[in-house]
């Protein structure tokens, strides 16, 4: 764990997690992206900042933001559906997963680019 849950509600400020089971389900999650690109550094020595905790945090509002917009949605993505005039519509899942992948790395890149963690070089930050 990068970011405790008490972190999450206390220094983050985080509201969309309800409790400590859901948080860790959700953190692991957020650290796969995160670990993408960042290279794994984190599992290499890198040192554990606040600015990396926060982005954590950050990263695991966006993913129970897509778990609700999933639950919405549906299974089947049905974005809505009129009756006596038979017309459905289905939400575009391939541009919604393209705008997540989008606001992942906005968020990292924002408050990561300055750290080196995301560097393509190989770089210390141990």
């Amino acid at each position: 764990m990068i970011a405790s849950y008490d972190f999450y509600i206390t220094i983050y400020g985080g509201e969309m997690v309800e409790d400590e089971a859901r948080f860790a389900i959700l953190e692991r999650r957020a650290l796969l992206c995160f670990n993408r690109l960042t290279f794994d550094r984190l599992s290499k020595g890198w040192r554990v900042t606040d600015a990396i905790k926060m982005t954590i945090c950050q990263l695991i509002d966006l993913e129970a933001e897509k778990d609700r917009r999933m639950k919405e949605s549906g299974v089947n993505g049905l974005a809505s559906e009129t009756v006596d005039g038979y017309s459905v519509s289905y939400r575009d899942q391939m541009s919604l997963a393209e705008q997540d992948e989008k606001r992942v790395y906005t968020i990292m890149y924002t408050n990561l680019a300055h750290t080196g963690i995301m560097a393509r070089s190989i770089c210390s930050g141990r």
